[in-house]
């Protein structure tokens, strides 16, 4: 008498006769390439540890008071929070940085709201003269997947920012592309050294001269203006755009003639700013000729949304890089590609699809010279069914392909194949038992 079946007996038993198992194999086969190439793909994975940065700024307050007067209420306050794992910080004259970091897997929106409650409600606790903190959230989709270095040997590094600036205002509204920076060289910058002996001549305060600067930098509304039966606001754009328009900018009037800024005082922009250093060169691997010739270089950094496959926001960049290089790159900027975790990811994901093909193909081999024809094309059915089934699962309940989820599935496949080849020696040996009708054979094999 044969023993009760299993759970394995009673599906093989199941399907052994069902019209739906081949509709069931196709649906999973076409369904599971499909996951493969519309499963997002990253280089790390989306692990969820919120965190953030304090940033408290109490202007003529050394590091110690600082620490003393700041950090260590702060910390205090912070720590209480349901979720914060960990709190550190650090000083320094008239500025503190608390980092806190909550525990994995806390939602990122509630914990940042947490904290900023927080923070505002024992805002009053603070010492006299401490200006707002500042609550910079952290987060994985933080880290960028491109990075570009544009250098150069004739332009300085505030205008290669100046380049970086207009072609990432055309990156940002790449679909799926998140937060973006320009790193190195510093801003565009106008510096003002008022004369005090001709601010004296013309009787003129330094208050003055920032409120008549104040107000010129805006636009200004003028009337209203009636147009085809419409009402239109009219504005006289007033803004400083280039060293001239604030050289010309009228800071008061003597003697009925007016007095222009340039009259007291000497304006410079930062051309020959020598507090920035940002230099790019290329390496012995490079095979370039100017390994010994570095070039000022600024480097733009390019994240992803958080659930967007990296892969089709990296096609979508370069796509528009390539364009913007033709359009918008002036000659003597040379464009280098740093960084491109998509591509890591997307090589990643094509290796384990070979190794899989590999896999089947060796085991295959061997089957067919072992136990026959039937028994290797099993086999070769089941082990990639399986994985595609894995890939549709994981992509149904919201998973990603990275190098995590990858190191599993390649570990999964060489358990999958020892599996599938016990399975199948099992059954050839039951369809070799004369005593077993075909059913019986599957079932209890």
């Amino acid at each position: 008498m044969k023993e009760q079946l299993n759970i394995a007996g009673k599906l093989a038993n199941y399907f052994y006769d069902s019209k739906l198992t081949i509709l069931i194999v196709i649906t999973i086969l076409f369904a599971g390439i499909a996951a493969v190439f519309i499963t997002p793909r990253m280089y790390n994975p989306e692990i969820r540890v919120p965190a953030a940065n304090i940033i408290v700024i109490r202007p003529n307050t050394s590091a110690l008071e600082m620490e003393n007067q700041i950090v260590k209420p702060l910390e205090g306050i912070v720590e209480g929070i349901r979720g914060v794992d960990h709190v550190f910080s650090y000083a320094i004259d008239s500025m503190a940085v608390t980092t806190v970091q909550f525990k994995v897997g806390e939602n990122q929106d509630i914990s940042m709201i947490r904290l900023y409650n927080r923070i505002m409600r024992n805002y009053d606790k603070m010492p006299m003269g401490t200006y707002q903190p500042v609550v910079k959230s952290i987060g994985v989709e933080d880290i960028p997947i491109i990075t570009i270095a544009l250098s150069s040997k004739t332009l300085a590094p505030y205008q290669l920012r100046t380049i970086a600036d207009k072609l990432l205002n055309k990156i940002r509204g790449i679909k799926g592309v998140g937060t973006t920076t320009v790193i190195g060289g510093p801003p565009e910058t106008v510096k003002i050294y008022l004369n005090p002996q001709k601010l004296a001549a013309y009787h003129l305060s330094i208050n003055q001269i920032a409120n008549y600067l104040k107000a010129t930098g805006i636009f200004i509304r003028t009337g209203k203006l009636i147009n085809n039966n419409h009402l239109e606001e009219v504005y006289v754009e007033n803004l400083l755009r280039t060293k001239k328009d604030l050289e010309n900018v009228i800071v008061g009037v003597c003697r009925g003639v007016p007095i222009f800024l340039r009259d007291i005082a000497s304006i410079k922009t930062n051309t020959n700013d020598v507090n920035y250093s940002n230099l790019f060169a290329f390496g012995k691997a490079s095979g370039k000729k100017d390994i010994n010739d570095p070039m000022n270089a600024v480097t733009i950094t390019i994240a992803k949304k958080r659930g967007t496959n990296a892969v089709f926001v990296a096609e979508r960049v370069f796509k528009q890089i390539n364009y913007l290089k033709q359009t918008m790159l002036p000659e003597g900027v040379d464009l280098t590609i740093m960084r491109n975790y998509a591509e890591k990811a997307n090589r990643a994901v094509n290796t384990l699809i070979e190794h899989l093909l590999i896999a089947i193909l060796a085991v295959g081999v061997i089957l067919l010279f072992f136990l026959g024809f039937k028994e290797a094309l099993s086999v070769a059915t089941m082990v990639p069914l399986v994985l595609l089934l894995t890939i549709l699962i994981g992509f149904l309940v919201g998973e990603t392909i990275n190098r995590i989820t990858l190191f599993a599935l390649i570990l999964s496949l060489g358990l999958l194949v020892d599996s599938g080849i016990v399975v199948i020696e099992n059954i050839h040996r039951h369809l070799h038992d004369a005593n077993e009708n075909l059913r019986e054979k599957i079932t209890y094999a």
